[in-house]
């Protein structure tokens, strides 16, 4: 059962990949039901530093961005999309996508999963073979 949570964004750790092939990007996990009351949703902000990336890859669950600062380049099924502040992206189920920072400035992206648990998105990346949750 799901119920209010209030969180702050500087109140939790920042996470990342274990290898660099994947994205260099950085993140925080906002809502999900390992660390809040949610049976619905999975939350939170994707920081992409000047040139940091998320690598293409692909992930049965759909996906929504906001954008909340900088500009970033959006590559979904091989279509180049540039991003700016207030704009919404809808990722569909099993599309390949892929994020850049190409600016000088830092952005940020609020994200959301229709699942309770962001360990249940399994990434599969296009370099790879196997998908992997992304706590591995």
């Amino acid at each position: 059962m799901s119920k209010a949570h209030v969180v702050n964004e500087s109140s939790l750790p920042l996470e990342g990949w274990d290898e660099s092939a994947r994205g260099t990007c950085l993140w925080r996990t906002m809502i999900s039901a390992d660390v809040a009351p949610t049976d619905t949703f999975s939350t939170g902000i994707a920081y992409f530093a000047p040139g940091q990336t998320l690598a293409p890859h692909r992930h049965s669950h759909p996906e929504v961005y906001f954008v909340l600062e900088g500009e970033l380049e959006v590559t979904i099924d091989g279509i180049k999309n540039c991003v700016t502040p207030n704009t919404s992206i809808f990722i569909p189920s099993n599309a390949e996508h892929g994020t850049l920072n190409a600016s000088s400035k830092p952005a940020r992206i609020f994200y959301c999963f229709a699942t309770d648990r962001f360990s249940d998105v399994k990434y599969q990346f296009s370099s790879s073979a196997p998908p992997e949750s992304i706590h591995n």
